[in-house]
């Protein structure tokens, strides 16, 4: 799942990359571009994964003040300032020069249910950029691993049951030949 992430964001970049070639920016103007590690996490209930977004300047001047809103709808909570489980936060990353980025990592967790991230970037410079990164959470119980080895212990059951099934039959099989 991590590598189709990783591979949207590429496509995300990729593009970026293309509309700047296609529509060149004027001198002195930044290019915010805006990449997740993935595009939708698939939590167990109560699990904490970490979301990386980073913050890239495709421009040719440095972005100016750059901000970082992140926002989460419906389950999503993330850790905020004062390591608290917020739905809302701004990171401040300060001026990023032209081809550099930075990266915040954000611990996500969905109690129940299904909800979304949604981060903003802008600089004075530049238009803002965003993306979306759904959050899932199931609900996995205690009888998931009950029910993995109910299932193993059937099918070495049913195999040992083959067997000996095979070995009677062959014994039938010599007792008639002789």
């Amino acid at each position: 799942m991590r590598a189709l992430g990783l591979a949207a964001a590429a496509c995300a970049l990729l593009i970026a990359v293309l509309a700047r070639a296609c529509h060149p920016q004027p001198q002195g103007e930044a290019l915010l571009g805006l990449q997740a590690s993935a595009s939708q996490l698939n939590l167990t209930r109560g699990e904490v994964a970490a979301l990386v977004l980073t913050v890239v300047n495709l421009g040719a001047a440095p972005a100016l003040n750059v901000t970082l809103r992140v926002t989460g709808t419906g389950c999503a909570q993330f850790v905020g300032e004062g390591s608290r489980w917020v739905s809302e936060e701004t990171f401040t990353l300060g001026d990023l020069a032209a081809g550099s980025g930075r990266r915040v990592v954000i611990p996500v967790r969905c109690l129940q249910g299904r909800g979304a991230v949604t981060a903003t970037a802008v600089a004075e410079n530049s238009d803002p950029t965003f993306v979306v990164v759904r959050v899932v959470a199931e609900e996995r119980g205690e009888w998931g691993p009950l029910l993995a080895a109910a299932a193993v212990a059937l099918l070495a059951a049913s195999a040992a049951a083959a067997v000996r099934r095979r070995r009677a039959a062959r014994r039938r099989g010599r007792r008639r030949r002789a």
